[in-house]
């Protein structure tokens, strides 16, 4: 057991796959609100053209509350997604097309169509970069045409509810309510690509003999294998030979799983230049984001005390943790990645013209920020009403430059000769002179240029601090994962590649964060919950040795549990120590019983001798308080197996967590059962000779010692006394 043990790797938390998928793919600092929307269309769309996608939903930047501190820089898109047992069977399934393009390449060797170099390329090599080229291309032609087909069914099916609607509405009739035509929107989907996919599958032989064939010689093409003028020959004579011999049922055609799906198809249709994304679930990132700050599941933090040498460790460790395998994204953010527009008042040239700084200032919050002059009531809604220029006049540097602002006419002297003046001819003229005023354009009375600096400034235990989120491949644990990064960022230190100024530190955060803290806490958890455990039962035994003949229990139950979880391949997690914890109580109630029932067969048959028992008595005790008790003990243990078994098949969302918890109780408690019937009965029987002779010398040493000077048993020295 010690073997598998050691090759467990560790996590927080297996995937909880909640049927749902946060996509957060990051743009660069400084984004345009009208490039970021076109972008968030954009992967809107590509993400509906999968079958298995409900509905897609994204927000960019943060949204007007204050617990959102999201930049624009940051993209949260919700997909829905369909239930498991709706997703067509598209994907055709690995391996076929690699032997397919095993036997198309020995073909092309019979037919002499290869080089030399040809002929020493590995067959197997060769036939899988086929298959994964070809296996794409006929997935992405399948289920675009799934996703048009049931477009067109789903506009038919709602316009058939809505008419529907109006007649039942005409006729007075009760309609539908709209969480019913949502369900039978569902079951429609569900049966729609199911007839859909039946419809597709006679022609995908077709689509494997275009296809194959053609890049199966680009890829001899490119690696020497066959000449340019031979090539559409070499084509035209595998898709001749190949026609009509592959059958529609012969196909094997599989689901696609949820990682596949995600980090597979997903993510090289939607991968765009210079935006890193991670699939992620809803429920877990916000758990996680609210916890730690980090983006994802896995994270390093850097703290400092300066944004730009913070920005200049991020992205150094930015490149040292690309190269680390089974990285798929790393982000680091870019602390003074914002730009902003400056706008500084020229004190000195508003007092030339007359302007206070604050008519300046009012004018630029009105005419690019916007003012509320107003508020519309519209029932019992209210909305303000504000007013500034259109995007056409404030979307340039320039063209707020040319904002005009009124300025008194003349200079501050002839201004003031005018006023006075004005006065002494009357309240008419004083009037009509005030109101005389020239506009001014803002660049004469403010210098306005576009700078760069913090788009966000985050904080923690005192320290300025980035986030540099990292996504990893499916199936790799995190704990392999820090593990190996840790090691090539203190390579990076040493060589110098990474350069941490004094005063600066890392720190991994997200999952790895909370599975360090579980990992301390558990170190108390456990030794509490065995003593527990040992306390429990020296109350019922009323000894030590006997507590400890049922304690013997627990490793053996343990024994079971880490081939159980070797065997399924899961990773150590609190999910498993969970589950492990229950299996002490578990183990610990199988030889409670087994010890309860051989004590009470033990004390009956002394009983009735009256003294202590023969090695044939007690051997006739313990086989009737073990063997002829075998039924509740097993009905006990097949109690736990038994309702724990359904478990293992669960695909519901949660069944991750809760398949983790049950293995290590339904593989403990056979292993525990097996050394309850078995060892146990052994070492009450080797305990209670023990103790019958223990009993006999405080009665009388001299009880043990024969006639001819040798040492009795207990058995024997109890024959002579009866």
């Amino acid at each position: 057991t010690i073997v598998p043990w050691t090759k467990f790797a560790s996590q927080f938390m297996p995937p909880l796959r909640e049927g749902d998928i946060l996509f957060m793919p990051t743009t660069v600092p400084g984004i345009s609100v009208t490039e970021a929307r076109r972008t968030l269309q954009i992967q809107d769309q590509l993400l509906m053209q999968f079958p298995e996608v409900k509905v897609a939903l994204g927000k960019i930047g943060r949204s007007t509350t204050p617990t959102d501190p999201a930049p624009l820089a940051m993209v949260e898109t919700h997909a829905s997604l369909r239930p498991e047992e709706d997703w067509p069977k598209r994907l055709i399934e690995e391996g076929y097309l690699q032997g397919l393009a095993a036997d198309m390449l020995h073909e092309l060797r019979r037919g002499d169509f290869l080089t030399s170099a040809g002929q020493e390329l590995e067959i197997a090599t060769v036939a899988e970069q086929a298959e994964g080229m070809t296996r794409a291309e006929i997935n992405r032609q399948t289920r675009l045409e799934l996703v048009a087909s049931l477009d067109t069914g789903m506009e038919k099916l709602r316009q058939g509810l809505e008419a529907h609607r109006e007649a039942a509405l005409e006729r007075g009739e009760p309609v539908r309510s709209r969480f019913s035509e949502e369900q039978l929107e569902d079951e429609w989907a569900g049966d729609l690509l199911r007839h859909e996919m039946e419809r597709i599958r006679p022609h995908v032989p077709e689509r494997i003999v275009e296809q194959l064939p053609l890049n199966l010689v680009d890829i001899l093409e490119s690696q020497g294998g066959i000449s340019a003028d031979r090539k559409e020959a070499a084509v035209a004579h595998l898709r001749q030979q190949w026609n009509g011999r592959i059958a529609a049922d012969d196909v094997p055609l599989v689901r696609t799983t949820f990682a596949e799906l995600t980090k597979d198809e997903m993510h090289k249709a939607i991968t765009s230049p210079g935006m890193p994304h991670w699939w992620l679930m809803p429920i877990e990132t916000r758990i996680g984001m609210l916890t730690t700050g980090m983006r994802g599941l896995l994270g390093v933090k850097v703290y400092g005390t300066d944004l730009e040498k913070l920005e200049q460790v991020g992205v150094q460790l930015e490149s040292i943790l690309k190269a680390v395998p089974g990285t798929m994204s790393v982000d680091a953010e870019r602390p003074m990645g914002g730009h902003y527009l400056d706008i500084e008042v020229d004190r000195d040239a508003c007092a030339r013209y007359g302007l206070k700084v604050g008519d300046v200032q009012r004018m630029i919050e009105s005419a690019i920020g916007g003012m509320n002059i107003d508020m519309t009531v519209e029932g019992r809604y209210r909305f303000p009403i504000s007013v500034r220029y259109p995007r056409e006049l404030r979307d340039d540097p320039e063209k707020l430059k040319r904002i005009l602002i009124a300025a008194p006419s003349g200079s501050m002297h002839s201004a003031t000769d005018s006023m006075m003046g004005s006065m002494a001819m009357g309240d008419g003229t004083m009037m009509t002179s005030m109101s005389q005023s020239r506009l001014i354009p803002l660049g004469q009375v403010a210098r306005i240029e576009i700078a760069d600096g913090p788009p966000m400034i985050k904080s923690e235990a005192g320290m300025l601090l980035i986030n540099i989120p990292v996504d990893i491949e499916e199936g790799l644990d995190i704990g392999t994962y820090v593990k190996n990064a840790q090691a090539e960022i203190d390579r990076a230190r040493t060589d110098g590649r990474l350069e941490i100024p004094p005063g600066y530190h890392l720190k991994w955060s997200g999952q790895f964060e909370f599975m360090e803290e579980v990992r301390q806490r558990l170190n108390i958890i456990i030794p509490i919950t065995l003593a527990l455990i040992f306390i429990l039962i020296y109350f019922n035994m009323k000894n030590i040795t006997e507590t400890l003949i049922t304690m013997v229990t627990l490793p053996f139950a343990l024994i079971g549990g880490v081939w159980g979880m070797y065997l399924l391949g899961y990773n150590w997690s609190v999910a498993v120590a969970i589950g492990f914890i229950a299996l002490a109580g578990l183990a610990a109630e199988t030889g409670i019983i087994m010890h309860v029932y051989l004590d009470l067969a033990y004390k009956k048959h002394r009983r009735e001798k009256g003294r202590p028992l023969t090695a044939k008595e007690l051997y006739d005790a313990v086989i009737e308080g073990a063997v002829l008790r075998v039924r509740p003990k097993l009905m006990t243990v097949l109690t736990d197996f038994i309702a724990l078994m359904p478990i293992l098949w669960a695909t519901t969302p949660g069944a991750g967590p809760m398949k983790r918890i049950a293995v290590p109780v339904i593989f403990g408690v056979i292993t525990s059962a097996v050394h309850t019937l078995v060892l146990i009965p052994v070492y009450y029987t080797l305990y209670k000779r023990w103790e019958q002779w223990k009993e006999s010398w405080r009665e009388g040493p001299d009880d043990l010692v024969g006639g001819d000077g040798t040492l009795r048993t207990p058995v024997e020295n109890a024959t002579n006394q009866q």
